[in-house]
């Protein structure tokens, strides 16, 4: 299979990875036609048959076009038309009702056989000389046999899509929804597909007994056992395989028949034919209608795509830089536009070879004001291009610092120039590492001093992480100058940075960077060369010996060339610059542009120039003659049409060749390089103890095995020093031109110090060095990793809300826990529950610009979170304890009526008191004896009947619709004053006895309402509780082979008071007791109900072991056990019934015959007799 998939690989593939590409220019041929023509034969772009598509073919011939017409055309609605590699082409024209009709043109000659048919038909195939199949809807099928055509009858309904010759008589046809059918040219044979599904096939491949077909869906099928089986197969996987790199704004056509010749044409034709003549050239035609043919060149050449790549800025002559960087660092090349007072915008390159424009918001427009001063470096070491500009703005100078994302640009800081300076124009900004530390520090160049004195130059230290500070050294003076521009490069090969400056109107000066002190050389150093009027320049290796020469523009010549001897000495070969345009003297411009760059890929680094003059623009591509020369080629590069007032280089579609984006007064101009060859290394760097993106770092580039021999160098690039123009950088990625035929090694000095070597590296690739692994890089970069994120105010906004929603989840999980007894449990899973949401909404939010919605909801989700089930919590609890405190409350009311009732002094008290009342004589206060007993009751009555009376009222007022609202009423008139009375024995006692009598009487008739209400609520049937436990344990009793037996001795239906849960569990547990016991099989029990007024008797009986005397009180202990149980049951038992006033006991204990267990119990509400007593 893994042979197979290669096999495919191959035939798809090696058409692109083995093609041979030439390139050619694009002549127009006149067309005949208005309209769009597709070319289907000739033999040259000088001998062409074309054909319009409604009818007309039209022949050229030395120069000249004739038209040759189907009769009748106009009843045809469209066409097909073979492109014959014979001298005749077939024509099948389909007319109104979409019938087929067959026509030959031969010899200029169009002839009609006479066939029609009923289908149309879509595409030919060609099989060989003399045969030749149409295919097309509906099943369509005809054959040419190089005679006439015939019908061929399918069995096939669909449409047919695909015709595919594998060997003569050997032919598979792919359908629209029929599947595939194999063709001998004589039977049909129908082939299944996996899954049993008839796949749309698009296309057949065949490689030796191999078949493979693929789907509308890209789903690839290989022929075995007679089925088509689908292959797992991905078309995008291509790293194994080595591709020519293409053009992203090109087109890419391979020729039969081997397919290894390739032309790539450029997308803005349009291309809808295209013929190979083979020697004779290449012809095709447009969308527009037009025909083109080729011209070969020995050289490449640039071609305008701006349209294609969709950039389409607004210029109208004020723009005011423009940049290349990988802004978003996905490996491509970004297009930084400013416009002044106006915007900034950042095009972002696409893979898909188009670019997409955003522009930059900020709390401060990057473009404004006069100065428009622009530099680009990673300031804050995050990895990420920042920007940097020079402002002037109401006479005062600034600098803005603004740090990117990769999409977003925030104002991180504004620089203040002190001195007298701030009141001039900056000049020129440059960012380089001067103290090596590993921060970028900024150079500001000024042209102009106080007054109309020289300028100077200023420097900022980067103390950490983009905060910069102001420097000043003691013989500042030496700065002094008509200063234009500033060079940061080691010039000496020291590994330090020095910096060479620019003056207009005097002498060019070079500082050697001396242990972070920049000492000014003398001239001679320069030789007499920088005594010149001079405007830009920029620092290059041009013959490729490891050291940086200088490239400056001047007067006389305009170009001077000085190349270094590798300790700073410069030798002036201009000389080998060599156009009479650049030698004389010429007015200096400040708008000149230097573009320094590898443009052919010969390992030589040319120049491209612009020369603005007030009248005009000239571009000059100044090709480097393997260091002995430079010839300009700007005729032959098709660059001499442009008028352009700048340019940066870059390879901006990612091809292998430095492309070149330039403007003018309306457009940006993309003109693509389309050398189209392998000859190229690219190469980032990926710096760990500097500034991710820090110019300084070295490549040097040797023959493989030639590491550090100066012979076997063939390129040095130091990064950051092609910075030859105006507010113009182009890309700092380095781009080396390198034979593809060889394997080179390549050596890194980063300028921390680090040094890297690879081995054995084949051109035709970009790749990233990195100056350490990443758990290093990792562990270097976190400190300011973790500045910049909290330096961040949105971050520092996040993390206050962040802080604050958690402060509040951590009170309430701690309220929850300490004051609504919440376990842990319930605090896990509402934490889970409240993080979870609270990040979520988060990150739902995070690019939300509502600042309600991006801080304030997911705070309010987290406080929400926690609040809820707090209240929810209280509430429970709430009810919970006013629940258990109704429980409490009638549990008290009921031992109160208990005692009251069935007590020896409450109703006792109360009837006594009545007694004498009712039978008081009428001299009773003569009677010591009766009066003495009056008083004692009535102060027995006072400090105990009285109060448990009142708790009783109280207790029964406070529950809910237990009393009746005249209940309620009465109760009221139960208070002490009403009593008090009885106690003195006043003459109001004597006045109102009768009234007194009524209210004991009420007293005692409340009492028993209380009573008759609570009872009734703790009452229950003791019969129907015994036969509910007694068939929830009977299976029990018949395992044990235990009889039980029950009776009672009254026949009314009596109530006990209990509930029926306690009652339930008494039994249960004594019944239990009882089966333990029980060891003589079989075992027997007995459940008595006995009625003993006032009380109802449960008494159990047993055949069990029996209980000791001694024991029976001990087994109602707490604790005490025979059976290593707990020892509780009968203890919980005998404490439940004190709650009714009723008792448990042993009342007859026989070994192996009879024990009894007796419970008395209260009658419950309605069944106890009502007694007084005296």
């Amino acid at each position: 299979m893994h042979r197979l998939i290669t096999i495919l690989f191959f035939i798809l593939f090696s058409s692109i990875g083995f093609a041979q590409t030439d390139i050619y220019d694009w002549i127009e041929i006149k067309s005949p036609s208005e309209k769009p023509v597709i070319i289907i034969g000739g033999s040259s772009p000088d001998n062409l048959l074309i054909f319009d598509n409604l009818g007309s073919f039209f022949q050229l011939r030395n120069g000249i076009w004739k038209q040759i017409s189907i009769p009748n055309k106009e009843a045809y609605i469209y066409y097909i038309v073979s492109a014959s590699p014979l001298n005749e082409h077939l024509i099948i024209a389909m007319d109104v009702d979409w019938y087929a009709h067959f026509y030959k043109l031969k010899n200029g000659i169009i002839s009609k056989q006479n066939l029609i048919h009923k289908n149309p038909f879509n595409f030919f195939t060609y099989v060989d000389s003399q045969t030749v199949y149409a295919a097309g809807s509906f099943g369509s099928l005809a054959k040419y046999d190089g005679e006439k055509f015939s019908i061929i009858e399918t069995p096939i309904k669909s449409h047919i899509d695909r015709f595919y010759v594998q060997e003569i008589n050997k032919y598979w046809l792919g359908t629209k929804s029929d599947g595939i059918f194999f063709y001998d040219g004589i039977t049909f044979t129908k082939f299944n597909c996996y899954e049993g599904k008839n796949h749309e096939i698009i296309n057949f491949y065949s490689s030796g007994d191999s078949l493979f077909a693929i789907t509308t869906n890209n789903d690839y099928l290989l022929l075995k056992n007679n089925t088509f089986t689908h292959i797992d197969f991905d078309i995008n996987k291509k790293d194994k395989f080595d591709f020519t790199n293409k053009h992203p704004g090109f087109n890419s056509y391979y020729f039969e028949p081997d397919y290894t010749l390739s032309i790539d044409i450029p997308k803005l034709y349009k291309p809808v034919s295209l013929k190979n003549f083979l020697d004779y050239g290449i012809a095709f035609s447009t969308l527009d209608g037009k025909l083109y043919r080729s011209k070969k060149l020995h050289s490449n050449y640039y071609t305008e795509l701006t349209q294609h790549f969709n950039i389409n800025p607004f210029i109208n002559g004020n723009l005011s830089a423009l940049s290349v960087h990988d802004f978003n660092n996905d490996g491509l090349p970004d297009i930084f536009l400013s416009y002044p007072n106006s915007f900034s915008e950042i095009y972002y390159n696409s893979r898909q070879s188009t670019f997409f424009p955003k522009i930059i918001k900020s709390d401060s427009s990057i473009s404004r004001s006069y100065g428009y001063i622009h530099t680009f470096g990673d300031i804050n070491g995050d990895g990420y291009t920042d920007i940097i500009t020079a402002q002037f703005i109401d006479g005062k100078s600034s600098i803005e610092i603004f740090t990117g994302n990769g999409t977003d640009y925030n104002k991180f800081d504004e620089l203040n120039i002190n001195g007298d300076l701030n009141e001039r124009v900056i000049e020129n900004l440059t960012l380089t590492d001067l103290d090596n530390d590993g921060d970028l520090d900024l150079i500001v160049v000024f042209y102009l001093g106080a007054g109309s004195n020289t300028g100077s130059v200023i420097f900022f230290k980067n103390s950490f992480w983009g905060n910069f500070t102001q420097t000043k050294y003691s013989d500042q003076y030496k700065f002094n100058g008509w200063n234009k521009q500033s060079i940061s490069a080691d010039f000496n090969n020291d590994g330090l940075n020095d910096l060479f400056l620019i003056n207009r109107w005097g002498h060019n000066n070079l500082y050697i960077n001396t242990n972070g002190n920049l000492v000014k050389k003398t001239s001679d150093l320069l030789s007499d060369t920088t005594k010149k009027i001079s405007n830009i320049g920029a620092a290059f290796d041009y013959d490729n010996d490891g050291d940086l020469d200088l490239i400056i523009v001047s007067d006389s010549p305009i170009l001077k060339l000085l190349e270094n001897d590798g300790t700073a000495h410069f030798t002036d070969v201009s000389d080998k610059i060599k156009h009479p345009d650049l030698t004389g003297k010429y007015l200096m411009s400040n708008y000149n542009t230097l573009c320094i760059g590898d443009y052919n890929n010969d390992g030589f680094q040319d120049i491209f120039f612009i020369l603005k003059s007030n009248q005009s623009s000239y571009t000059y591509l100044l090709i480097n003659n393997q260091a002995q020369s430079f010839t300009d080629k700007k005729d032959i590069y098709k660059l001499d049409k442009y008028k352009l007032n700048g340019a940066v280089t870059s390879d901006i579609d990612n091809d292998g060749d430095l492309d070149l984006i330039g403007y003018d007064n309306f457009n940006i101009r993309l003109l693509i390089n389309n050398l189209n060859n392998r000859n190229f290394l690219k190469i980032t760097l990926n710096n760990i103890y500097s500034s991710p993106i820090s110019p300084g770092a070295k490549i040097y580039i040797y023959k493989s095995g030639g590491i550090d021999d100066p012979r076997s160098l063939v390129g040095f690039r130091q990064i950051g020093t092609f910075e030859g123009s105006r507010n113009q950088y182009s890309d700092i990625t380095s781009h080396f031109g390198l034979d593809y035929n060889y394997l080179y090694d390549i050596k890194v000095v980063f300028y921390a110090g680090d040094t890297k070597i690879l081995y054995g590296i084949k051109a035709n690739q970009t790749i990233t060095i990195n100056e350490a692994n990443q758990f290093y890089a990792f562990i270097l970069n976190l400190p300011g990793n973790l500045f910049r994120f909290f330096a961040t105010k949105s971050i520092q906004i996040y993390l206050l809300f962040i802080i604050i929603s958690f402060t509040i989840f951590f009170i309430g999980m701690q309220f929850g826990s300490k004051k609504l007894s919440w376990d842990i449990r319930s605090i896990v899973f509402l934490s889970a529950t409240n993080i979870s949401a609270f990040w979520i909404i988060l990150l739902v939010t995070l690019d939300s610009t509502n600042a309600l919605v991006k801080y304030i909801l997911p705070t309010s989700v987290m406080l929400v979170g926690t609040i809820i089930p707090l209240y929810i919590s209280y509430l429970i609890k709430q009810n919970n304890y006013n629940t258990k405190d109704f429980i409490k409350l009638k549990e008290e009311l009921l031992q109160l009526s208990i005692n009251f009732s069935h007590g020896q002094w409450a109703l006792t008290n109360i009837n006594g008191i009545i007694l004498l009342l009712e039978n008081l004589p009428h001299d009773f206060e003569k009677n010591e004896k009766i009066i003495t007993q009056l008083q004692k009751r009535a102060d027995t009555f006072e400090k105990l009947t009285l109060p448990n009376f009142q708790r009783m009222v109280e207790i029964a007022s406070s529950i809910e619709n237990f009393l009746s609202k005249d209940e309620i009423k009465t109760s009221a008139s139960f208070s002490s004053t009403n009593f008090a009375s009885l106690k003195n024995m006043s003459k109001e006692f004597l006045l109102n006895k009768e009234e007194l009598l009524d209210r004991f009487k009420n007293i005692k008739k409340f009492s028993a309402i209380i009573k008759n209400k609570i009872t009734r609520e703790y009452s229950c049937n003791p019969e129907e509780v015994i036969n509910l436990i007694i068939d929830s344990i009977n299976s029990i009793l018949v395992e044990k082979n235990i009889s039980i037996l029950k009776h009672k001795d009254y026949k009314e239906e009596l109530s006990v008071l209990i509930s029926k849960s306690d009652l339930a569990k008494i039994i249960g547990d004594c019944l239990q007791n009882s089966i333990f016991a029980i060891n003589n099989k079989p075992g027997s029990i007995e459940i008595s109900l006995k009625r003993l007024d006032p009380k109802l008797l449960i008494v159990i009986d047993d055949s069990g072991a029996g209980i000791p005397k001694s024991n029976w009180e001990k087994i109602f202990e707490s604790g005490f056990s025979t059976k290593n149980s707990t020892g509780f049951g009968l203890y919980h038992s005998r404490e439940t019934l004190k709650k009714y006033g009723g008792r448990i006991f042993v009342s007859e204990s026989i070994p192996n015959t009879k024990t009894s267990i007796t419970i008395s119990l209260n009658k419950g509400a309605g069944d106890e007799t009502n007694s007084s007593s005296d």
